[in-house]
């Protein structure tokens, strides 16, 4: 399967004052256009998770499929 777009967001709780804050922020976006197959994303999403700190514990993912437009 062939990939189109891929985005990845991380989100944290960010730290004010020593305390955790109450309200997730965007951490690190991955987001790309360039093409690629579905079997490469994989390798690449668990690079990119072990480069982040450990202690994401929900992860969410959307695959959307739509139609190509044909010429």
């Amino acid at each position: 399967m062939y990939i189109n777009n891929l985005k990845v967001t991380s989100y944290h709780y960010p730290y004010k004052n020593g305390k955790e804050g109450k309200t997730l922020e965007v951490e690190s976006t991955l987001d790309t256009k360039r093409g690629m197959m579905i079997k490469k994303i994989i390798p690449l999403l668990e690079e990119y998770e072990e480069t982040l700190e450990s202690y994401h514990n929900d992860i969410e993912m959307t695959i959307t499929i739509k139609p190509s437009k044909e010429d």
